[in-house]
């Protein structure tokens, strides 16, 4: 039997407390979206919330990628 686990997509930034409040729902991990502004602190406040975190990028058409990551 496989349990399941709940997450949540972030496209924006989010607090240690928003997190936390999280963890007691029984979210486990959190995927956010690689942004300048904001996805380092949102992925250190998961972490910091109790979440396991993990990061994705969507690339634009038409720009170097190498230069996007």
């Amino acid at each position: 039997m496989v349990a399941s686990q709940i997450g949540i997509d972030l496209e924006g930034p989010l607090n240690p407390v928003a997190f936390g409040c999280l963890v007691l729902q029984d979210y486990t991990w959190s995927i956010v979206r690689a942004d300048v502004n904001f996805a380092v602190q949102t992925l250190q406040n998961a972490q910091t919330g109790g979440l396991s975190t993990d990061i994705y990028m969507v690339l634009c058409r038409g720009i170097d990628p190498i230069a996007q990551v």
